[in-house]
């Protein structure tokens, strides 16, 4: 019997007729952990893009923009409109509200007649027309042509309904309407009494209602009742008011 010596490599050579790879896998990859990303907040000086302060657009008005300025708007009547007196010059009123606001011009007083006038022009419902004693300018004796930021303490001012009028006045008359004078409020006896001959506060209708029956009904230049229920269809308003200006 011969003796049979195994070799190393004979024995390499058998476990691979046996299928046994010993070595690794070509395909195969190691397990790689990743590390999760980590998010570090903003440091002090750095801002986020979305919450950035917006630019300052802010813009300051202009002086010369008399709608923005803040004017007293309280007519004592006989004693001031505002800021305005008897004694205010036409010089003083271009140092209250500016010259670019005032227009020298007639001014229409009723009847065919023109005054020496100053418009003021404010803005915002507060216009007004100033009339002169005289071409100088110098003495202001009436205001008229109100804007409707304009109202005596007690609240009329233009625009004020016929109600409203009822509520602050108590009972009153006024003048039938289809002349100069229509609609114009008798104060005498009512709760401004004191105001009489110093406020002259006058109504009228809608135009479409100076047609109707009722307002022919109270045409002319003799008084009636507020309760009267001719007027009190008519949607009256107050649509002119002239205050007087005496010196103390």
């Amino acid at each position: 019997m011969k003796n049979c010596s195994v070799t190393p490599w004979m024995v390499v050579a058998l476990l691979s007729l046996a299928g046994c790879n010993t070595a690794p896998s070509s395909t195969s990859s190691p397990t790689t952990t990743v590390a999760p990303a980590v998010r570090t907040a903003p440091t002090a000086d750095q801002t986020p893009a979305s919450v950035a302060s917006p630019p300052d657009v802010s813009v300051e008005p202009s002086v010369d923009d008399t709608s923005r300025i803040a004017i007293n708007t309280v007519i004592i009547p006989g004693e001031r409109v505002g800021d305005i007196t008897a004694t205010t010059s036409r010089a003083e009123l271009a140092e209250l509200f500016g010259e670019a606001a005032l227009t020298d011009e007639d001014v229409n007083v009723g009847e065919g007649f023109v005054e020496p006038g100053t418009r003021v022009d404010l803005g915002n419902g507060r216009s007004l027309s100033i009339i002169w004693s005289d071409t100088t300018r110098t003495q202001p004796v009436q205001v008229r042509n109100f804007g409707s930021g304009w109202h005596v303490p007690e609240g009329i001012r233009i625009g004020t309904s016929f109600p409203e009028l009822h509520q602050i006045l108590g009972p009153f008359e006024l003048s039938g309407f289809g002349w100069d004078y229509g609609g114009t409020l008798s104060l005498k006896g009512t709760k401004l009494a004191n105001y009489e001959d110093l406020l002259v506060v006058r109504v009228q209708p809608e135009a479409e209602l100076q047609t109707s029956g009722d307002y022919q009904a109270v045409m002319g230049e003799e008084l009636y009742p507020d309760s009267d229920p001719h007027l009190r269809s008519l949607n009256l308003r107050v649509n002119e008011m002239i205050v007087y200006l005496k010196p103390q």
